[in-house]
């Protein structure tokens, strides 16, 4: 069999992605250049490339490596989890048009929204990549919710609770216990100043009980709408994401 020349600039660059997925806290950028085995110039290029195609994410202070959406949303495709999310989406958005979709993953030390269907929104938007505040949105309360200890340590490890998370929950205490409700109650309406903005958070977990991401659907209620009727638009909601997501669960 005729042996293939290999390009070597993209076997420095795989070997790059290689040493971030095996790093959950990130990876410097002499550590991609040693595992590229290249120099610190031409790594620091070559992970340029790489954040600007998604393949890679840049987090600063300090400058950390992680991989990007990219890698995640064609691991995902692959196995159908994100044709299934997407069939999910649909059905929420069908039944109740007037609500907002949102699909959360973990991503490296970030919770991110990797696919959301809101009204008007362009195609290339719904698949834009953004990074939700650490205890703060509902997304990284689910997760935080639903994590194993481990994982959800290493999160609090990496996004101090002073710094990101008392603005809201006032001590770890407040948190502790919102986390204890989630996860009994298995869903997560997030507090809100104004009653009429209502946001849920579910869980997305595999047969194996491991979390995957989770649902956030969010919908606007009229000005002065009573507590009666939101208390009922919270249960219509619910019943609905139970019933698409979780087949009525």
């Amino acid at each position: 069999m005729r042996e293939h020349k290999t390009v070597q600039s993209l076997e420095r660059g795989l070997r790059m992605l290689e040493c971030a997925a095996a790093a959950a806290d990130g990876v410097s950028l002499k550590e991609l250049a040693a595992a590229a085995g290249s120099s610190e110039p031409a790594a620091f290029h070559m992970a340029a490339t790489l954040v600007a195609c998604g393949y890679l994410r840049r987090q600063e202070n300090p400058v950390r490596f992680f991989l990007g959406g990219k890698v995640f949303s064609l691991a995902q495709s692959t196995d159908g989890w994100m044709s299934q999310i997407e069939t999910w989406i649909l059905q929420i958005r069908q039944q109740m048009p007037d609500t907002n979709v949102f699909y959360c993953v973990a991503r490296g030390q970030d919770i991110c929204v990797v696919l959301q269907d809101i009204e008007n929104i362009s195609s290339e938007n719904r698949h834009k990549t953004y990074v939700l505040a650490p205890y703060t949105s509902v997304g990284s309360m689910v997760h935080l919710a639903f994590w194993q200890t481990v994982r959800a340590n290493q999160y609090r490890k990496q996004h101090s609770f002073d710094a990101n998370g008392a603005v809201l929950w006032k001590t770890e205490t407040d948190l502790e216990a919102e986390l204890e409700k989630i996860r009994d109650g298995g869903e997560f309406f997030f507090p809100q100043k104004d009653p009429c903005y209502l946001r849920l958070g579910v869980p997305l977990v595999d047969e194996g009980g491991v979390l995957r991401g989770s649902f956030t659907v969010a919908k606007n209620l009229p000005e002065g709408t009573a507590a009666a009727e939101i208390r009922k638009a919270k249960k219509e909601i619910s019943s609905l994401v139970r019933s698409v997501v979780c087949g009525g669960a």
